[in-house]
């Protein structure tokens, strides 16, 4: 079945995580069960998507991010690098966060009384914020001055439990060349070595013609195609994303906020794809529990 390069890297590391392999065979059951002749099952979930889905594809405005490419992201490096360069003195134990100006301190001091959580141990606090979301320890450090310290590996943990999209933080996957190959390079490829043997077949006739016995020595002598390799390019591009974060060497804290800050089209076409791919890999294992797929 006709599936996108970027879209099937994405399924065969989900499919890795799940079941150990590249599920093929479940991913083409999957496809004849769910989108037969009767059948109108929506692939995305993404409102954007259904939208512009119709019998001809229409286009509306903020909704250009579906055409971002999800693993050459321009400007993720960056972001990573930021949160990869770290000091000697660097620790996952490390406050995320700045001191408190002396009078906040003070003033934290003078309302320990009223705030509860401040009597807690430092760990008992992190074992709270373990259960939180992002956005429920934002609120949670407004309310409470017990939680304006919290370490680094947090966020590590908030990163793998809300966006398991950004795999440079747990997988050192390397995509297929296909996922980088330029359509462009590899018609321009395929002229040059094309025109390449052209030459070369002419050049040969007029040996056989005019030269015959120096045949063998001159085909010796002819160097091999060194034009364009579009395969090269794509598999060195592959290469090139194919790298995880060191884990105890990674401000955690920095490359969440960079994320989120940055708000990259190609991350949020990753998120989508990421999502809508986990549900059919979901899909395909509750048919193999059902025994509607057999191997």
């Amino acid at each position: 079945m006709p599936f996108h390069p970027a879209c099937f890297d994405i399924f065969t590391r989900l499919s890795k995580q799940r079941f150990g392999k590249i599920d093929i065979h479940g991913l083409i059951s999957w496809r004849n069960i769910s989108f037969g002749s009767s059948s109108k099952v929506p692939f995305s979930m993404d409102p954007n998507v259904q939208r512009a889905n119709r019998t001809n594809w229409q286009h509306h405005s903020g909704s250009e991010y579906l055409a971002a490419n999800p693993i050459y992201i321009p400007g993720l490096t960056s972001i990573l690098e930021v949160a990869s360069k770290v000091g000697g003195s660097f620790s996952l134990r490390n406050s995320a966060f700045e001191p408190l100006p002396p009078r906040k301190a003070q003033e934290r001091r003078n309302t320990e009384d009223e705030d509860s959580f401040l009597r807690f141990p430092q760990e008992i606090r992190e074992h709270i914020v373990d259960y939180l979301s992002s956005s429920e320890i934002a609120a949670l450090r407004l309310g409470s001055r017990a939680f304006h310290h919290l370490p680094i590996a947090l966020w590590y943990k908030l990163l793998r439990r809300e966006m398991p999209w950004l795999w440079e933080v747990h997988s050192s996957h390397i995509p297929s060349f296909w996922t980088a190959l330029e359509v462009l390079d590899w018609k321009r490829e395929a002229k040059e070595r094309e025109k390449f043997y052209e030459d070369r077949t002419r050049r040969r006739n007029i040996i056989i013609d005019e030269l015959p016995e120096a045949l063998e020595a001159w085909e010796q002598d002819q160097p091999r195609f060194d034009g364009l390799d579009a395969k090269g390019m794509a598999e060195k591009e592959a290469q090139s994303v194919g790298w995880v974060l060191q884990r105890e060497g990674t401000n955690w804290y920095e490359l969440y906020k960079g994320v989120q800050k940055a708000a990259l089209k190609g991350l949020r076409n990753r998120k989508r794809i990421w999502w809508d791919v986990e549900k059919v890999v979901q899909t395909i294992s509750r048919l193999r529990e059902e025994g509607t797929i057999i191997d």
